[in-house]
């Protein structure tokens, strides 16, 4: 069953046995996210598993609910977190793993005659609304709970749009759909120009722009921002979990190199035994 928006002021944390959490770099990255804060008011005793995986797209999303589901039987004991992703995105599984690169626009694994000749705003928004409508409207008949959040509403994506049929049709048809779920984390952080407020300033060697004079401004929000952002929504947090992420506030803004930004975060993680983020299921 999904949780009602409304609802969110009362979800008790600690009732649950078993979370399992599905998103993108919003979900799960280098720093706490929404999700591993709503984690820390469960019982200490209950099971985490985190299947975020940054770069990916709705099908990526879609596919590991469901394989998920088929692992672990989603039970009345468990509670299922989720957050959509943005729609021009394209998972694509090779081998034995997913290939995860991104935006398709800005990604590199894509060549461009490939990205010109088989990729569509239009076509991203038809599927992923269609995958989402078919993964909700399973949720909602599954014993367990879920929480279902959009990082962007759809319309994000009509700044890539250039052909002649438009995309609003496609959006309106799932509208119904799509405003179930609460006001999208974008619509919270961003700059007002249609970008993301600047969430952390560090070194990147990776990034051809990133010095210590002139850092890579990393667009997710950190762990202040995401824990504005559930509250804004209605969640309450304990003010033990509350100074928790005020205290890993602090701390990541001392950090300024990204190597020293992941060993941080996996010592807060250490201190989690039953939290674990799952790669791979099949």
């Amino acid at each position: 069953m999904i949780i009602n928006k409304v609802k969110f002021p009362a979800v008790d944390f600690k009732k649950y046995k078993r979370v399992f959490i599905f998103g993108c770099s919003f979900t799960n990255y280098i720093w706490p996210t929404w999700a591993n804060i709503l984690c820390y008011d469960t019982d200490l005793n209950c099971k985490v598993y985190n299947f975020g995986t940054s770069g990916a797209g709705n099908l990526y999303i879609t596919e590991r609910i469901s394989a998920a589901n088929q692992k672990f039987k989603f039970s009345k004991d468990d509670l299922v977190l989720v957050m959509w992703t943005t729609f021009s995105r394209e998972d694509r599984y090779i081998g034995n793993r997913w290939e995860t690169p991104g935006n398709i626009w800005t990604q590199g694994f894509y060549p461009n005659e490939w990205i010109e000749k088989y990729t569509c705003v239009r076509g991203y928004l038809v599927r992923d609304l269609g995958l989402m409508s078919a993964t909700v409207n399973s949720l909602e008949f599954m014993p367990c709970d879920a929480i279902v959040l959009k990082a962007v509403d759809p319309s994000y994506d009509e700044k890539y749009y250039t052909g002649q049929h438009g995309v609003r049709d496609v959006i309106d048809l799932y509208k119904d759909m799509t405003d179930t779920m609460p006001s999208c984390l974008h619509n919270f952080a961003n700059d007002g120009h249609g970008g993301w407020i600047n969430g952390h300033h560090y070194h990147w060697p990776v990034i051809k722009s990133s010095s210590m004079e002139k850092p890579f401004s990393d667009y997710h929000p950190n762990p202040g921002m995401y824990l504005d952002y559930i509250t804004s929504l209605g969640f309450n947090i304990s003010e033990e979990s509350q100074a928790r992420v005020q205290r890993q506030q602090i701390e990541l803004k001392t950090l300024r190199e990204r190597q020293a930004i992941e060993q941080w975060f996996n010592q807060l993680l250490s201190s989690m035994p039953n939290y674990s983020h799952w790669e791979s299921l099949i």
